[in-house]
This record gives C-alpha cells, structure tokens and sequence, in this order.
C-alpha cells in the first residue's frame, strides 16, 4: 500500500522524536500548516506540496529522498535511478581492485555514486542513521564534507570531515556517540554524496 505524502511527513517527525511544532520550527513553517500537511487525505485533487523551502531543509535536516517523498515508488523517473554495487565491511576492507560484488542495489539517488553503503552505527544522527543507505564517490573528501571511512579496528563509518587548529579531524554529528578524531587514523574511503534515508514500513 502507498503512503500519502501527510503519512511519509508523519513518519518523518515521528522517527525524529519530534512534536508537530517542534517539526515545524524546524522547517521554517508554522504548525499549522504543518498539520494540514499531515492530514491531508491523498486525493490528487486536495493533495498539497509542501513548498521549496520545506522540501530542501527536510533534505538537508533530516536526510530525506525527495524522491521518496513526492513519487509512489513506480513513478521515479529512470533518469534519477542509480544501479551501484553495495558493498559490505568486508569489501571494503579490500583493496578497490579485489572487491567483487555480487549485490547491485536500483535505487532513486544513485546516479553519480560508485557504490551504496547501508549505515550501521548511529554517529551521524539526524543526519544519517542505522540501516540508511548512503551513495558514495571514490574521490578524496574535502573538508566539510561526508566522508565513508574505514578505522584501525576495521569498522566503517560516516563521519563529517573538518580542518581545526589539531589538523584535519573526522568528527560525529552525534555529540553523545564518540569523540572527533584525527583524519590520520583512518583510511578515507570516499565522500558521501547522498543519503538515502530508510523508513520502515
């Protein structure tokens, strides 16, 4: 069964742990339009948007696929569908040219990615949680950006990449999961370009 786009915002704030206000403020809007936009019935006659500026900071806020968002899923354009490889820990800890894959993942988003990652830790919450697929580059992250990186224990993460007074530092967006720390002590495995979010059902 498809959701209306009121169910998917719904979904959204719930799993952020927000009230209707307390997400409206957070999307520059007022609660309520927030609430209509909830309630909505899911006629294409009444159906509502919400407006550019909710679109993108419910992107860059909380990591949402637009996509995802506005399109029941047959309805993705092809153009903005990505056939990536995913890659597990194990993969990744090889080297790029002895990695073989075998699972190809066909997901909105993904055009302009190497691979798809699936998120297994929680560092980077709200930005990127557990079970979130991000698409990742195999270029050389800047800083500012996120960067897949793989630590001396083996573990792979996301983590944003900073310049500071100690050096260039991979840093959580989770104050309560983990200390920043240097870029040295890390192999950089590519900067994240998109995060797909993941809602269960």
């Amino acid at each position: 069964m498809q959701r209306t786009i009121g169910q998917k915002l719904r979904k959204i704030r719930e799993e952020a742990g927000l009230t209707q206000k307390a997400f409206a403020e957070k999307l520059g809007t007022n609660p309520v339009q927030m609430n209509r936009l909830e309630n909505q019935d899911g006629s294409h006659k009444t159906m509502r948007l919400p407006d550019a500026k909710i679109l993108v900071r419910l992107r860059e806020l909380f990591g949402v696929d637009l996509n995802w968002l506005i399109c029941d899923d047959e309805s993705v354009p092809l153009r903005d569908v990505g056939t990536l490889p995913l890659l597990d820990e194990a993969q990744l800890i090889l080297p790029s040219e002895d990695r073989k894959t075998t699972v190809q993942l066909n997901l909105p988003g993904g055009e302009g990615g190497d691979f798809f990652y699936r998120v297994r830790d929680e560092g980077m919450v709200p930005l990127v949680r557990t079970g979130d697929h991000v698409v990742v580059q195999c270029v050389e992250p800047k800083s500012g950006d996120l960067a897949l990186i793989l630590t001396q224990r083996g573990i792979v993460q996301v983590r944003r990449l900073s310049q500071t007074d100690n050096g260039m530092m991979l840093c959580p967006e989770n104050s309560d999961y983990g200390q920043a720390f240097s870029a040295s002590e890390a192999k950089l495995l590519g900067r994240v370009i998109r995060v797909l979010r993941s809602f269960s059902v």
